[in-house]
């Protein structure tokens, strides 16, 4: 049992990371996508450092907690997760995995907190995910969970 620690919230951007299912539906791959808007330069920076730049920023050292938005995986897509458990299979590039991917979406991500001794290895976060017709309806019962770290 971790001792109570008191959350507070604030807006932060979010975006879809390197494989997230949006990225394929919009840009036809991964390829594409990085081609298209991650490689983007601008004063001698990509487009991805940028923000991952202005995260470091706005993060300001605290615990990686969030609700909702494009989770920051440290290993694959949360979304991706789901829907491969929810299939039995990983086949990122097939139609119908692409279609039960796009209706998961992130829930919750709670980082490792020194603050409160909270830890699951080197780096590791804590994700859930569930389906959007899950979510919309207020059913957590089907909510997928998975740990990812270093």
């Amino acid at each position: 049992m971790y001792p109570l620690k008191r959350l507070a919230a604030r807006t932060v951007l979010t975006w879809p990371h390197g494989c997230e299912p949006v990225l394929m539906a919009q840009f036809g791959s991964f390829a594409q996508a990085d081609q298209l808007v991650w490689g983007q330069q601008c004063d001698g920076q990509s487009f991805q450092d940028a923000l991952w730049r202005h995260r470091v920023v706005v993060d300001r050292g605290e615990p990686d907690h969030q609700i909702g938005g494009y989770a920051c995986t440290v290993q694959n897509s949360i979304v991706y997760q789901a829907a491969g458990a929810a299939l039995g299979h990983y086949n990122y590039q097939g139609a119908a995995f692409a279609a039960e991917a796009a209706m998961w979406t992130a829930l919750l991500q709670v980082s490792e907190d020194t603050d409160v001794d909270m830890g699951w290895g080197d780096g590791a976060l804590l994700y859930w995910a569930v389906r959007t017709t899950d979510l919309s309806a207020r059913n957590f019962s089907r909510a997928y969970y998975e740990t990812q770290g270093h």
